[in-house]
Protein backbone atom coordinates (compact mmCIF):
# COMPACT_ATOMS: atom_id res chain seq x y z
CA UNK A 1 0.00 0.00 0.00
CA UNK A 2 1.29 3.45 -0.97
CA UNK A 3 -0.21 6.62 0.54
CA UNK A 4 0.65 10.02 -0.98
CA UNK A 5 -0.59 13.19 0.75
CA UNK A 6 -2.58 15.79 -1.21
CA UNK A 7 -1.18 19.13 -0.01
CA UNK A 8 -3.07 22.42 -0.53
CA UNK A 9 -1.85 25.69 1.01
CA UNK A 10 0.53 23.76 3.27
CA UNK A 11 -2.37 21.70 4.63
CA UNK A 12 -3.00 18.00 4.11
CA UNK A 13 -6.36 18.03 2.30
CA UNK A 14 -6.50 14.31 1.67
CA UNK A 15 -4.57 11.23 0.65
CA UNK A 16 -4.08 9.23 -2.49
CA UNK A 17 -3.97 5.51 -1.73
CA UNK A 18 -2.57 2.94 -4.15
CA UNK A 19 -2.78 -0.76 -3.40
CA UNK A 20 -1.12 -3.39 -5.49
CA UNK A 21 -0.57 -7.16 -5.37
CA UNK A 22 2.70 -8.33 -6.90
CA UNK A 23 4.38 -11.67 -6.35
CA UNK A 24 7.98 -10.67 -6.87
CA UNK A 25 8.38 -7.03 -5.80
CA UNK A 26 6.63 -4.09 -4.17
CA UNK A 27 6.49 -0.54 -5.45
CA UNK A 28 9.18 0.63 -7.80
CA UNK A 29 10.35 4.22 -8.29
CA UNK A 30 8.10 4.63 -11.32
CA UNK A 31 5.03 3.77 -9.20
CA UNK A 32 6.03 6.25 -6.51
CA UNK A 33 6.70 9.02 -9.03
CA UNK A 34 3.35 8.36 -10.69
CA UNK A 35 1.49 8.64 -7.37
CA UNK A 36 3.30 11.86 -6.53
CA UNK A 37 2.30 13.36 -9.90
CA UNK A 38 -1.33 12.33 -9.44
CA UNK A 39 -1.39 13.73 -5.89
CA UNK A 40 0.10 17.02 -7.10
CA UNK A 41 -2.43 17.19 -9.94
CA UNK A 42 -5.25 16.61 -7.47
CA UNK A 43 -3.90 19.43 -5.27
CA UNK A 44 -3.74 21.74 -8.29
CA UNK A 45 -7.32 20.89 -9.22
CA UNK A 46 -8.46 21.59 -5.67
CA UNK A 47 -6.56 24.89 -5.69
CA UNK A 48 -8.25 25.98 -8.94
CA UNK A 49 -11.65 24.99 -7.56
CA UNK A 50 -10.93 26.97 -4.39
CA UNK A 51 -9.91 30.03 -6.40
CA UNK A 52 -12.98 29.80 -8.62
CA UNK A 53 -15.22 29.51 -5.55
CA UNK A 54 -13.48 32.53 -3.98
CA UNK A 55 -13.90 34.59 -7.14
CA UNK A 56 -17.56 33.64 -7.41
CA UNK A 57 -18.11 34.60 -3.76
CA UNK A 58 -16.35 37.93 -4.27
CA UNK A 59 -18.43 38.65 -7.37
CA UNK A 60 -21.63 37.87 -5.46
CA UNK A 61 -20.58 40.21 -2.65
CA UNK A 62 -19.77 42.96 -5.13
CA UNK A 63 -23.11 42.46 -6.85
CA UNK A 64 -24.94 42.75 -3.53
CA UNK A 65 -23.00 45.90 -2.69
CA UNK A 66 -23.89 47.39 -6.08
CA UNK A 67 -27.64 47.07 -5.47
CA UNK A 68 -27.78 47.55 -1.69
CA UNK A 69 -28.02 50.68 0.44
CA UNK A 70 -25.12 50.70 2.87
CA UNK A 71 -27.02 52.10 5.86
CA UNK A 72 -30.31 50.20 5.81
CA UNK A 73 -29.41 47.03 3.93
CA UNK A 74 -32.38 47.64 1.62
CA UNK A 75 -32.14 47.79 -2.15
CA UNK A 76 -30.78 51.11 -3.38
CA UNK A 77 -32.51 53.57 -5.68
CA UNK A 78 -30.68 52.30 -8.75
CA UNK A 79 -32.00 48.76 -8.28
CA UNK A 80 -35.49 50.04 -7.46
CA UNK A 81 -35.54 52.14 -10.61
CA UNK A 82 -34.56 49.17 -12.74
CA UNK A 83 -37.27 46.94 -11.23
CA UNK A 84 -39.83 49.75 -11.47
CA UNK A 85 -39.31 50.06 -15.22
CA UNK A 86 -39.58 46.29 -15.72
CA UNK A 87 -42.67 45.83 -13.54
CA UNK A 88 -44.35 48.90 -15.04
CA UNK A 89 -43.75 47.60 -18.55
CA UNK A 90 -45.08 44.15 -17.57
CA UNK A 91 -48.23 45.62 -16.03
CA UNK A 92 -48.78 47.87 -19.02
CA UNK A 93 -48.45 44.95 -21.42
CA UNK A 94 -50.38 42.24 -19.57
CA UNK A 95 -52.70 44.24 -17.36
CA UNK A 96 -51.26 42.91 -14.09
CA UNK A 97 -51.93 45.03 -11.00
CA UNK A 98 -48.99 46.99 -9.63
CA UNK A 99 -48.84 49.30 -6.62
CA UNK A 100 -46.30 51.59 -5.03
CA UNK A 101 -45.95 52.62 -1.38
CA UNK A 102 -43.88 55.67 -0.43
CA UNK A 103 -42.93 56.03 3.25
CA UNK A 104 -41.51 59.09 5.00
CA UNK A 105 -40.51 59.34 8.67
CA UNK A 106 -42.40 62.15 10.39
CA UNK A 107 -40.30 64.96 11.89
CA UNK A 108 -37.07 63.12 11.22
CA UNK A 109 -35.00 66.31 11.37
CA UNK A 110 -36.27 66.94 14.89
CA UNK A 111 -35.30 63.39 15.86
CA UNK A 112 -31.77 63.93 14.53
CA UNK A 113 -31.47 67.33 16.20
CA UNK A 114 -32.73 65.98 19.54
CA UNK A 115 -31.08 62.55 19.77
CA UNK A 116 -28.24 62.81 17.26
CA UNK A 117 -27.63 61.45 13.78
CA UNK A 118 -26.33 58.11 15.02
CA UNK A 119 -29.64 57.53 16.79
CA UNK A 120 -31.42 58.66 13.65
CA UNK A 121 -29.50 56.07 11.64
CA UNK A 122 -30.54 53.35 14.10
CA UNK A 123 -34.18 54.38 13.78
CA UNK A 124 -33.92 54.30 9.99
CA UNK A 125 -32.41 50.79 10.12
CA UNK A 126 -35.18 49.58 12.45
CA UNK A 127 -37.88 50.99 10.18
CA UNK A 128 -36.23 49.38 7.17
CA UNK A 129 -36.35 46.02 8.96
CA UNK A 130 -40.02 46.53 9.85
CA UNK A 131 -40.74 47.43 6.22
CA UNK A 132 -39.17 44.20 4.99
CA UNK A 133 -41.14 42.14 7.53
CA UNK A 134 -44.42 43.86 6.58
CA UNK A 135 -44.00 43.10 2.88
CA UNK A 136 -43.77 39.91 0.88
CA UNK A 137 -40.60 38.40 -0.57
CA UNK A 138 -41.81 39.28 -4.06
CA UNK A 139 -42.05 42.98 -3.15
CA UNK A 140 -39.14 45.35 -3.72
CA UNK A 141 -38.37 47.46 -0.64
CA UNK A 142 -35.74 50.15 -1.20
CA UNK A 143 -34.33 53.31 0.26
CA UNK A 144 -35.70 56.08 -1.90
CA UNK A 145 -33.54 58.83 -0.42
CA UNK A 146 -32.88 60.44 2.96
CA UNK A 147 -35.55 59.22 5.37
CA UNK A 148 -37.85 57.99 2.59
CA UNK A 149 -38.42 54.33 1.77
CA UNK A 150 -40.35 52.89 -1.14
CA UNK A 151 -42.00 49.54 -1.74
CA UNK A 152 -42.99 48.20 -5.15
CA UNK A 153 -45.77 45.62 -4.98
CA UNK A 154 -46.19 43.47 -8.12
CA UNK A 155 -49.49 41.62 -8.54
CA UNK A 156 -51.09 43.87 -5.91
CA UNK A 157 -54.05 46.19 -6.33
CA UNK A 158 -55.06 49.19 -4.29
CA UNK A 159 -56.87 47.34 -1.51
CA UNK A 160 -53.94 45.00 -0.89
CA UNK A 161 -51.44 47.86 -0.98
CA UNK A 162 -53.47 49.86 1.53
CA UNK A 163 -53.57 46.87 3.90
CA UNK A 164 -49.82 46.42 3.69
CA UNK A 165 -49.19 50.15 4.16
CA UNK A 166 -51.43 50.33 7.22
CA UNK A 167 -49.86 47.22 8.69
CA UNK A 168 -46.45 48.85 8.38
CA UNK A 169 -47.61 52.21 9.75
CA UNK A 170 -49.09 50.60 12.86
CA UNK A 171 -46.02 48.41 13.36
CA UNK A 172 -43.79 51.48 13.36
CA UNK A 173 -46.13 53.49 15.60
CA UNK A 174 -46.12 50.78 18.29
CA UNK A 175 -42.44 49.82 17.97
CA UNK A 176 -40.11 50.55 20.89
CA UNK A 177 -36.94 52.07 19.50
CA UNK A 178 -33.81 51.52 21.57
CA UNK A 179 -32.18 54.73 22.76
CA UNK A 180 -35.38 56.78 22.83
CA UNK A 181 -37.38 57.72 25.94
CA UNK A 182 -40.13 55.25 26.75
CA UNK A 183 -42.96 57.66 25.84
CA UNK A 184 -41.38 58.79 22.54
CA UNK A 185 -43.09 57.53 19.42
CA UNK A 186 -41.79 57.45 15.88
CA UNK A 187 -44.41 57.64 13.16
CA UNK A 188 -44.48 57.64 9.37
CA UNK A 189 -46.69 59.10 6.68
CA UNK A 190 -47.43 56.88 3.70
CA UNK A 191 -48.66 57.49 0.18
CA UNK A 192 -50.11 54.65 -1.91
CA UNK A 193 -50.78 54.48 -5.64
CA UNK A 194 -51.85 51.81 -8.11
CA UNK A 195 -50.90 51.60 -11.78
CA UNK A 196 -53.62 53.09 -13.98
CA UNK A 197 -53.14 52.32 -17.65
CA UNK A 198 -55.24 55.26 -18.89
CA UNK A 199 -53.48 57.98 -16.92
CA UNK A 200 -49.96 56.61 -16.33
CA UNK A 201 -47.77 56.47 -19.40
CA UNK A 202 -44.38 56.36 -17.67
CA UNK A 203 -43.16 54.57 -14.58
CA UNK A 204 -42.46 57.92 -12.90
CA UNK A 205 -46.20 58.59 -12.97
CA UNK A 206 -46.78 55.73 -10.52
CA UNK A 207 -44.22 57.04 -8.03
CA UNK A 208 -45.52 60.58 -8.50
CA UNK A 209 -49.04 59.45 -7.60
CA UNK A 210 -47.71 57.78 -4.43
CA UNK A 211 -45.76 60.94 -3.62
CA UNK A 212 -48.92 63.01 -3.94
CA UNK A 213 -50.61 60.70 -1.45
CA UNK A 214 -47.63 61.06 0.87
CA UNK A 215 -47.79 64.85 0.64
CA UNK A 216 -51.50 64.74 1.44
CA UNK A 217 -50.81 62.54 4.48
CA UNK A 218 -48.31 65.13 5.73
CA UNK A 219 -50.76 67.97 5.15
CA UNK A 220 -53.53 66.15 7.03
CA UNK A 221 -51.52 65.75 10.22
CA UNK A 222 -49.01 62.95 9.54
CA UNK A 223 -49.02 59.37 10.87
CA UNK A 224 -51.55 58.20 8.31
CA UNK A 225 -51.88 56.46 4.97
CA UNK A 226 -53.39 58.28 1.99
CA UNK A 227 -54.23 57.00 -1.49
CA UNK A 228 -55.68 59.88 -3.50
CA UNK A 229 -56.70 57.51 -6.33
CA UNK A 230 -58.80 55.51 -3.88
CA UNK A 231 -60.50 58.65 -2.57
CA UNK A 232 -61.30 59.83 -6.10
CA UNK A 233 -63.00 56.53 -6.86
CA UNK A 234 -65.31 56.76 -3.87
Amino acid sequence: VLVAPVILFDNNMGSLLLRIARRDEGFIDRDINFCEIVAESAANALERAHLIESIQGANERLERLAITDGLTGLYNFRFFRDRLEKEFSRSDRYGNPLSCILIDIDDFKRINDTYGHLQGDEILRDIAELAVKSNRQSDVVARYGGEELVALLPQTGMSGALRQAERLRKAIETHKFDGLPKDTRVTVSIGVAEFAKDSMKQCDDLVRAADEGLYAAKERGKNQTVALQHEEQK
